[in-house]
Order: C-alpha cells, then sequence, then structure tokens
C-alpha cells in the first residue's frame, strides 16, 4: 500500500521527499491506530482464563444452590415426620 500511495503522490505532481513524508506519515497513524485498538481486543489468552472462571463461577454456584436445596428439604421433610 505505501509504494502504491507514494507512486500516486508522485504521478499527483508531489515532490519525492513530500511525498515520502507523507506515506511515513499516514503509515505511522496506521499504526498508532492499530496499537490503540489492539490494546482492548481479547486474546485466546485472555478468553481461556475468563472461561476457566465462568466454570469456577457456575460449579460454585450450583453446589451453593444444591446446599440450599438439601437444607429446605431437611427442614420441609423433618416438618412432615
Amino acid at each position: 500500500m505505501e509504494i502504491q500511495l507514494y507512486k500516486a503522490l508522485l504521478e499527483a505532481g508531489i515532490g519525492t521527499d513530500t511525498a515520502q513524508r507523507v506515506v511515513e506519515s499516514v503509515g505511522k497513524e496506521i499504526n498508532d491506530k492499530i496499537n490503540e485498538r489492539a490494546s482492548t481486543l481479547a486474546t485466546k489468552a485472555d478468553l481461556s482464563e475468563l472461561k476457566a472462571e465462568l466454570i469456577k463461577w457456575n460449579v460454585g454456584t450450583l453446589i451453593a444452590v444444591a446446599g440450599i436445596v438439601l437444607t429446605i428439604a431437611k427442614f420441609v421433610l423433618a416438618g412432615n415426620g
């Protein structure tokens, strides 16, 4: 892309020094935007860690709910007996 932009600028009558500075400036701007966006993207490692956390919370919640249900059932059955 840089070579195409450089050639297009030269064909438009812009001098070589100016064309080079424009191409470098555009390239730097693109790299800055990519780096800016990359910091907010999740990596595979991030997603794997999140998955592990979700599994731990789900298992913990299921165990807690099972304990509550068993406790309620114990009191209900004790009241009927």
